[in-house]
C-alpha cells in the first residue's frame, strides 16, 4: 500500500456505506479467533453491486491472473474475473477503510487488512468470511498471504507484524522491530522468511520460526512503500518516498543497485517473470522498466487515462492495473510489453442527474452526465420500458411537456431535443445555444420552452416551429437553472455564482433579484404555486425567498455536508434536500425544520423527484443506485438500476427483482458468511410478478410471505 503522507491518510474521512453484519461484529483480544455465525442466524440480503467509492488499496491477482481483488475507503472488498471484468463478489464485512489485501496463488483465500484494526480471510469460492482475526491494537496498513495459503501476515501503525495460522485462524507469533507504520510485506517462497517495510526508513528480513529478524537494510532517505523478493528469493527490491527503486542481497544485507529517474515517490515495485527487469509505478504518472543488470530505465509509459493512485504488478509482469481517480476510481490495465492500454474495469451505471416523474405518475425518466442515453422507466411493473439516443454527451436537464406525451432534454452537445414519449422518436431538434444547455423548462400551456446555457444567454422557443422566440444575452456567467414562473410572463434564473433573479419573459428585464451575499448555489427549486423559492447556497446554507417580495423567511444549515438537490412536495408544504454524503432529509417549509431522516445511499445523492399522487419520492446516487421510498413510513419500495451495456433491474425491499436478460450480472446475495451470484437464486427471485405487486401497492402481505417462505427454503 501506498502511503505519502501517511500521517494524512489517518486524517481520510471514510464514505458512509450501511454496514452488514454490524449486529455480529464484536471485540475480540489479539489471541482470539471469530469464527463467522453460520449462514443459518443471518437473514438474505439481494443487493446490486456498484464500483469502489473513495480510495482503494493496491490491486492484487491470482498467480494464473484470473482474479483481481480490490478493497478500499468504502469498507468493501471485490473479487473481479480478469477475463470479462465482471466483479463476481463483494465481500462485507469491515467497519472502515480495508486498506491492504492479499489472494493466495490458487486465488481461493483472500486476506484483508483495515483501519478497524481487524485481518479477516475469505473463501472466494463459497464468497464465506472464514474467520475474523484477532485485533491489532492500531490500524492495519498491510498484509500478506504466503503462496500456498497456510499462513498471514499482517503490519500496523505502531509497526506490530502479526503472523498467523490460516488453517485455525490463530496468531502464531506477534513480532516488533520498526519503530513506525509497517507499509509493506511479503512471504518467501517456502514461508520460512518474510520482508517487512516501514516508515522508519528500513527493510526488515524476518525469520518466521524463531520471531526474529536476520538482518535490516537501511539506504533509502525516507519512508519505504513497497518491498518484494526476487522469484529465487536470493534479491529484494524496495520502492521509496525518496524517489529511488533499490536492489539487495538478501543472504549478505548489501545494497547491489540503485535506480534513480522518477520524479516522484516510488508507491509500487515488482520483478519479471524472468527476474532481469524491475516494473515500478511512480507518483511522477509513470510506469518504468529497469534492467537489473545496467539500472537503466528501459522503458517509460505515461499514463493516458488519468493521474492514479496505486498500481498493482502481475505476478508474472505481464501487465499492470492503476487505479485512477479517488471518489469513483476505475482500474486501467496496461501491457507491460508495449505500455500500451488493455482493459478498464468498471462497471458503468448510468448516474442520475436527473429524475423526473411523468405527471401521471406512472413512469419516470432518467438522465446522466456520463450517459447519452435518457430511459424510461414504468412504475407499473418497474421495467426499462425505453431509451432515447441522440444527445452527444451528458444528458443535464428534463422536464415533461404538461400532457405528458413528450419531453425534452438538453446536454453538453447544445442541443434541445423532443421527444415522443410512444414512439421514441425525436421530434424536433432546437439549435442556437453555443455551449452547454443547464436547465431547461415547459411553459405551463406547453407551446413555448426556456432554456439557458453556459455561453450566458437564456432562450425562448417556439414548441411547433423550433424557432427562437427571444434570446436574452450577456447574462451573468454560469447561469444553470431557469424555470417559467406560474403567472406564464415572468422566468426564475439561477446563476452558480449566486445570482437568483425574476425576470420579465417579454424584455429579459430583471424584476425582482433575491440576493443574501451568496457566492455560489448547488440547487434551486420554485415551488408549485409560485409562493416560494429554494436554493442551496454557499454549499451548506438552505435559503427559504418569498417570490413576490424577494424577502429571504428562512436561512439555515440543515446539513452537515454540502447540498446536492432538492425538490418541492406537490403540495409545497415540504421539501426533499440530499447531500454529498448519502444523506436524505425531509424538511418542513412553514415550521423550517428537518421532520424526518432517511438512509439507503451510500454516495452522493445527484437527484431527488417527488411522486405527483403518491406519497412516494425517489432520489439517484453517484453509485448508479436509484432508491424509491414511502415519505409516510420511511420504508424503502425499489431499489433501479441500468447499466451502459443496455442491462437493468429493478429490485425490491425484501430481495425480489425484475431484470433485463443477464440483469442479475450485477446481483449477489449475502447470506449468512457467504456471498452468492445470481445463478444461485435467480430460480426463485426472478420474480417479474412480485416487483409490479410492490409497485402498485398491492398486499406487502403476500410479499412478505413468499420471502419467508423462501428463506426458509434456503435454511433447510
Amino acid at each position: 500500500m501506498y502511503l505519502t503522507p501517511i500521517k494524512q491518510l489517518v486524517k481520510l474521512k471514510d464514505f458512509a456505506i450501511c454496514l452488514l453484519f454490524l449486529s455480529i461484529i464484536s471485540c475480540s483480544s489479539c489471541q482470539s479467533v471469530f469464527k463467522t455465525q453460520s449462514r443459518e442466524t443471518l437473514p438474505p440480503e439481494v443487493f446490486i453491486q456498484t464500483n469502489h467509492n473513495g480510495n482503494l488499496a493496491t490491486p492484487v491477482f491470482s498467480i494464473d491472473n484470473n482474479y483481481m481483488v480490490t478493497s478500499g475507503a468504502d469498507k468493501s472488498v471485490k473479487l473481479w474475473d480478469m477475463k470479462n471484468g465482471k466483479i463476481l463478489k463483494t465481500f462485507k464485512g469491515h467497519v472502515n477503510n480495508v486498506s491492504s489485501v492479499d489472494i493466495d496463488a490458487k486465488g481461493k483465500l483472500i486476506l484483508t487488512g483495515s483501519w478497524d484494526k481487524t485481518v479477516r480471510l475469505w473463501n472466494t469460492q463459497t464468497g464465506e468470511e472464514v474467520y475474523k482475526l484477532g485485533e491489532h491494537g492500531a490500524n492495519i496498513y498491510a498484509v500478506a498471504i504466503s503462496k500456498e495459503g497456510k499462513y498471514g501476515l499482517s503490519g500496523d501503525w505502531n509497526g506490530k507484524i502479526n503472523l498467523w495460522n490460516l488453517k485455525s485462524g490463530k496468531l502464531v507469533k506477534s513480532m516488533s522491530a520498526h519503530t513506525e507504520s509497517i507499509t509493506s510485506l511479503a512471504f518467501s517462497s517456502d514461508s520460512k522468511k518474510a520482508i517487512s517495510s516501514s516508515i522508519d526508513s528500513t527493510i526488515k528480513l524476518w525469520d518466521l520460526q524463531s520471531g526474529t529478524v536476520i538482518r535490516s537494510f537501511k539506504g533509502h532517505k525516507d519512508t519505504i512503500h513497497a518491498v518484494c523478493f526476487s522469484h529465487d528469493d536470493r534479491r529484494i527490491a524496495s520502492a521509496g518516498q525518496d524517489f529511488t527503486l533499490k536492489l539487495w542481497d538478501v543472504d549478505s544485507g548489501s545494497l547491489e543497485r540503485s535506480f534513480e529517474g522518477h520524479k516522484a515517490a516510488v508507491m509500487a515495485v515488482s520483478f519479471s517473470k524472468d527476474g532481469k527487469s524491475l516494473f515500478s509505478g511512480s507518483y511522477d504518472q509513470t510506469i518504468k522498466v529497469w534492467d537489473i543488470g545496467t539500472g537503466k530505465s528501459i522503458n517509460t509509459y505515461k499514463m493516458t487515462k488519468g493521474p492514479f493512485n496505486s498500481i498493482g504488478f502481475a505476478k508474472d509482469g505481464s501487465f499492470a492495473i492503476a487505479v485512477i481517480g479517488k471518489s469513483m476510481p476505475l482500474l486501467a490495465q496496461i501491457d507491460m510489453t508495449n505500455g500500451k492500454d488493455m482493459n478498464i474495469f468498471m462497471l458503468k451505471p448510468q448516474i442520475p442527474l436527473q429524475i423526473i416523474f411523468s405527471p401521471d405518475g406512472n413512469s419516470f425518466l432518467t438522465g446522466g452526465f456520463n450517459s447519452e442515453d435518457i430511459r424510461l422507466w414504468s412504475m407499473r411493473s418497474g421495467e426499462l420500458i425505453r431509451s432515447f439516443g441522440g444527445h452527444k454527451g451528458g444528458v443535464f436537464s428534463l422536464k415533461f411537456s404538461p400532457d405528458g406525451r413528450s419531453f425534452i432534454s438538453s446536454g453538453s452537445d447544445n442541443l434541445i431535443r423532443l421527444w415522443d414519449i410512444e414512439t421514441g422518436k425525436n421530434l424536433i431538434s432546437f439549435s442556437g445555444h453555443k455551449s452547454t444547455i443547464h436547465s431547461i423548462s415547459f411553459h405551463p400551456n406547453g407551446k413555448m420552452i426556456a432554456s439557458c446555457s453556459q455561453d450566458r444567454t437564456i432562450k425562448i422557443w417556439d414548441v411547433v416551429t423550433g424557432k427562437e422566440i427571444n434570446t436574452f444575452k450577456d447574462l451573468e456567467e454560469g447561469y444553470f437553472y431557469v424555470s417559467f414562473y406560474p403567472n406564464s410572463e415572468s422566468i426564475l434564473t439561477g446563476s452558480l455564482k449566486g445570482a437568483l433573479k425574476l425576470i420579465n419573459l417579454q424584455t429579459g428585464k430583471e424584476i425582482r433579484s433575491f440576493n443574501e451575499n451568496v457566492k455560489i448555489q448547488t440547487a434551486i427549486a420554485l415551488s408549485p404555486d409560485g409562493q416560494y423559492i429554494l436554493s442551496a447556497a454557499n454549499a451548506k446554507f438552505l435559503m427559504l425567498w418569498e417570490a413576490s417580495t424577494g424577502k429571504l423567511i428562512q436561512k439555515q444549515i440543515p446539513h452537515n455536508a454540502p447540498l446536492t438537490a432538492i425538490a418541492f412536495h406537490p403540495n409545497g408544504k415540504t421539501v426533499l434536500i440530499a447531500g454529498i454524503d448519502g444523506a436524505l432529509k425531509l424538511w418542513d417549509v412553514e415550521k423550517g425544520k428537518i421532520i424526518k431522516s432517511f438512509t439507503g445511499h451510500t454516495t452522493s445523492i445527484s437527484a431527488v423527484a417527488f411522486h405527483p399522487q403518491k406519497e412516494w419520492a425517489i432520489s439517484g446516487g453517484t453509485d448508479g443506485i436509484m432508491v424509491l421510498r414511502d415519505i409516510n413510513s420511511s420504508k424503502e419500495i425499489c431499489r433501479f438500476s441500468s447499466f451502459s451495456d443496455g442491462k437493468w433491474l429493478t429490485l425490491t425491499t425484501e430481495g425480489f427483482y425484475n431484470a433485463s436478460k443477464e440483469g442479475e450480472y450485477y446481483l449477489n446475495m449475502h447470506y449468512g458468511s457467504h456471498v452468492y451470484e445470481a445463478d444461485y437464486f435467480k430460480k426463485d427471485l426472478f420474480k417479474p410478478e412480485l416487483v409490479s405487486a410492490k409497485l402498485n401497492s398491492e398486499s406487502d402481505g403476500i410479499i412478505q410471505q413468499a420471502w419467508n417462505g423462501w428463506v426458509k427454503k434456503l435454511a433447510h
